[in-house]
């Protein structure tokens, strides 16, 4: 009986630990945009929408999946986020790259060189992932200027992977790193 407990009291701690919140899904303004890329900026399309996720980062998706915005969706999306500070393009690659590798115990990647219309040389990993809602795909900018590192993360199944990818290409063009 005290084994069954044991056992219950871990589920429970393990699905609180790692579960996303739904309630963090919420859709927000441009200005709270604006308000939260603080060292960055991009255009959004306007047949895109802006919303936090969970823990607490801004995504933006096609406004067709509105309804399908949640944990764990495949649906399309493009979350920026801001990384240590590392010395040069390469030093951010292998930084990211090594992450990935511990995490995944098998990470299978295909790295591109793109020419950005600011930053010149961009790094471009691509991955895909096995999730319970399908096949998705990602697809990662790396960007270093001045010690300043920032990765846009697109990520979708891999259905609709390429239904978006002009729209996240004027997005990456569209980066900027602020002062």
């Amino acid at each position: 009986m005290r084994f069954i407990f044991y056992v219950i009291i871990v589920q429970f701690l393990a699905h609180n630990m790692y579960a996303q919140k739904l309630e963090a899904y919420k859709i927000v303004s441009e200005s709270i945009v604006k308000n939260y890329y603080k060292d960055c900026k991009i255009d959004v399309p306007d047949n895109w929408i802006s919303h936090t996720t969970d823990p607490g980062l801004i995504a933006h998706t096609p406004k067709k999946y509105i309804d399908s915005i949640a944990p764990f969706s495949t649906t399309p999306s493009v979350i920026i986020r801001k990384e240590r500070k590392s010395k040069d393009l390469n030093h951010l690659l292998k930084e990211f790259l090594d992450t990935r590798k511990s995490y995944y115990e098998i990470f299978q990647y295909e790295i591109l060189n793109i020419k950005h219309p600011i930053y010149n040389n961009c790094y471009v990993v691509v991955y895909d992932l096995l999730e319970k809602y399908g096949k998705e795909r990602i697809m990662c900018f790396l960007f270093n200027d001045k010690r300043k590192s920032f990765v846009i993360y697109y990520s979708s199944n891999i259905n609709f992977f390429d239904e978006y990818i002009i729209d996240v290409e004027k997005m990456v063009n569209s980066f900027r790193i602020l002062n």
